[in-house]
């Protein structure tokens, strides 16, 4: 999502995260801002690298359909080319999240869909996580009882030929060792036919050492799938959450092979600070 000239790039990525820090907290104090600031940043600073400076600039205002207020609206974003994808998380006990798409017409960003789990778990988090390719979204929900509480998953929704219109999931995508506690989903990316979905707090390799999962779309199309490849670091350890954060500018290597180095996503660990959006022990 980063597309930076040289000369501005480290600029322009701390332009970015700081907008993305100053989110976090602004809707921790004020639930009901719903703005979509965080996508603004996105543009801004993509559009201004491409200028040669980073001032920022907002392209856009966008409000989803609802009660955005009360669902944390742009809790997370991601955009490709003229579409734009909101997660709406949810705060309450009851909610079930959703997420928005919204194209860019020429002349203004209009909402086209909404998207939802099939059988979402209530405050399972819909929503947590989105990502965007093309004609491809996916939609993480970390907080699901699939495998057990909070085991998590994550959801593939495919364009229909008509354009995106309100609807339910394509495939749903599970970890086949998936536990209690993994989190599947907290963070998700998507290049081409292949999705990565992190489990940060997975304990394959101690407490919170964390997982990141490959799934790779099938012959016939999307259906419901479990990974085709697992991924941990080298020297994984407790506490590390490896998977805290991904993303897939160019997801496979020049190898056709399926396995093994010819995966390069970009992931991270996060700091040793709990993140306090999660009450989790």
């Amino acid at each position: 999502m980063r597309t930076y000239v040289r000369g501005r790039r480290a600029f322009c990525a701390w332009r970015v995260d700081l907008a993305r820090r100053q989110h976090t907290a602004e809707s921790k104090t004020c639930p009901g801002v719903s703005t979509l600031l965080l996508a603004l940043a996105l543009l801004g600073g993509i559009a201004g690298a491409a200028r040669g400076d980073c001032s920022p600039h907002q392209l856009v205002k966008l409000l989803g359909a609802g009660e955005p207020a009360k669902e944390n609206f742009g809790y997370s974003v991601a955009i490709s080319g003229d579409t734009a994808v909101v997660g709406e998380p949810g705060v309450l006990s009851c909610s079930l999240g959703a997420a928005y798409v919204f194209r860019f017409s020429g002349r203004e960003w209009v909402q086209e869909a909404e998207l939802t789990a099939a059988h979402p778990t209530p405050a399972g988090r819909f929503g947590w996580s989105v990502a965007v390719s093309d004609d491809t979204i996916v939609v993480g929900e970390p907080y699901a009882y699939n495998l057990g509480s909070w085991s998590g998953t994550a959801y593939v929704f495919q364009k229909p030929p008509g354009g995106w219109v309100d609807m339910t999931q394509t495939a749903k995508l599970t970890a086949a060792d998936g536990a209690i506690n993994d989190q599947l989903g907290w963070s998700v990316a998507v290049a081409g036919d292949t999705v990565i979905a992190a489990a940060p707090y997975d304990d394959d390799h101690g407490d919170d050492s964390g997982t990141v999962y490959v799934f790779e779309k099938p012959p016939g199309g999307w259906v419901d799938v479990s990974q085709i490849a697992k991924l941990a670091a080298s020297d994984a350890a407790a506490g590390d959450r490896f998977g805290y954060s991904v993303r897939a500018p160019a997801l496979l290597g020049p190898s056709t092979t399926r396995t093994g180095p010819a995966y390069h996503p970009y992931v991270t660990r996060v700091p040793p600070v709990r993140d306090p959006r999660t009450t989790r022990t």
